[in-house]
């Protein structure tokens, strides 16, 4: 893959095709794999100087890129080839929403909406993510950043008049 989430446990078939001098399939070589970031199992030979090792994505809060190598094991400086990986934080896996007051009373001229973007394990999402308020006029003015993956914005309310408001999230701006 061109990118791959870094959340600590995708993964990537790296394929690795390795020919003699005269440009035949090399059967029976020891392959010898390495990552700037991530790791990389050992290859296994499939057939025909064809080889395959898995390449698992790190944990990562940043866009990055990573750096696979495979080389001939001894002939490092003559049978060396690399494969370049994106990898991104993995995008929120929830959004939780709640409202203060969660019910209006007769003097409430608002509620304040918090919006918490979660990964897949409960926690804060990581990444550059952002979340859109909206309602049935059109966006909510001025949401605000209220730590990591939580946003606010105020809801102008009227007394027994229903309001329905949806939260989107943002993930890169995207």
């Amino acid at each position: 893959p061109v990118f791959l989430h870094a959340d600590g446990e995708k993964q990537a078939r790296i394929r690795i095709f390795a020919v003699d001098t005269k440009g035949r399939p090399a059967d029976g070589q020891d392959i010898v794999m390495s990552a700037t970031s991530g790791t990389v199992g050992a290859p296994r030979f499939i057939g025909n100087g064809l080889y395959e090792a898995t390449y698992t994505a790190p944990w990562a809060d940043a866009a990055s890129t990573v750096t696979v190598t495979a080389s001939l094991k001894g002939l490092e400086a003559s049978s060396t080839d690399s494969v370049e990986i994106g990898l991104e934080p993995a995008p929120p896996a929830s959004l939780t929403l709640s409202a203060t007051p969660d019910q209006i009373t007769p003097n409430d001229k608002k509620s304040t909406l918090t919006a918490a973007l979660l990964d897949g394990n409960g926690g804060p999402a990581r990444g550059k993510n952002t979340v859109e308020f909206r309602t049935a006029e059109g966006p909510i003015k001025n949401p605000k950043a209220q730590g990591k993956a939580v946003f606010t914005a105020d809801v102008p309310v009227v007394w027994n008049v229903r309001t329905r408001v949806q939260a989107l999230a943002s993930i890169r701006g995207n």
